[in-house]
């Protein structure tokens, strides 16, 4: 939560340091040496909440609170992770390729953002379940060689992708590509429907038939029911 520049939906917080303590929990069993960093505001009710969980992880866990020197902070870790829940709403994952930056190995799950900024076993690894997950930051944690060589192509994958130099420049180069070409109409319609609820749909990535049985299962996200802004 420590990007500005990052939009989450959460269903609630609590729900997701229910998850990040089941995932912190099943790691610690594995690898009983680890230790783990929390960047982000929060509140003492969101602390004890979180410990509420599993007051075992207390000795193991440190709430780092809210920091303005990240990138300071990044390069005192060994490992980064992104255990981001596929039914989200985020853009920019700004928090990876800070990471990649610093030359971390970056574990993610297989969602779209994350599959865009890094390329499985070479700048990262990318996990389809939450077992995988977690044996992925233990196999990395107990294979210094496997995690320097994902630190490396990570840093390479940030710089070559992401540099800002880099990066305007192209902008510049497509803007003086596009300011001379043809003018013509696209039609977004035939890609994304007519209808709004055909946009909708579009881009949440679910047929109209995945929307109305999780409708009807009561399992939209509350994002999706109107029950938030």
């Amino acid at each position: 939560y420590n990007t500005p520049a990052r939009l989450k939906h959460l269903s609630s917080i609590y729900s997701e340091l229910a998850n990040i303590s089941e995932y912190i929990h099943k790691m610690a069993l594995s690898y009983p040496n680890v230790k783990f960093k929390l960047f982000g505001s929060y509140d003492e009710e969101v602390y004890a909440s979180f410990m509420n969980y599993d007051a075992s992880l207390k000795d193991c866990v440190s709430f780092e609170g809210f920091v303005n020197d990240i990138d300071k902070q990044l390069l005192g870790l060994d490992i980064y992770c992104y255990p981001l829940n596929r039914e989200n709403f985020s853009t920019t994952d700004n928090t990876v390729v800070e990471a990649m930056s610093a030359g971390l190995p970056i574990v993610v799950f297989n969602n779209p953002g994350e599959r865009t900024a890094i390329t499985h076993n070479v700048s990262g690894l990318i996990a389809d379940t939450t077992e995988e997950f977690i044996q992925y930051v233990v196999d990395v944690c107990l294979d210094e060689k496997k995690a320097q060589e994902l630190g490396k192509g990570a840093r390479e994958n940030a710089i070559g992708r992401y540099d800002s130099g880099l990066n305007a420049a192209r902008c510049k180069a497509y803007l003086e590509k596009y300011e001379y070409c043809a003018k013509r109409t696209h039609d977004f319609i035939s890609l994304v429907g007519k209808q709004a609820g055909e946009n909708f749909l579009y881009f949440t990535n679910m047929t109209k038939e995945e929307y109305i049985l999780k409708a009807q299962n009561n399992e939209l996200l509350p994002i999706l029911r109107g029950d938030t802004k």
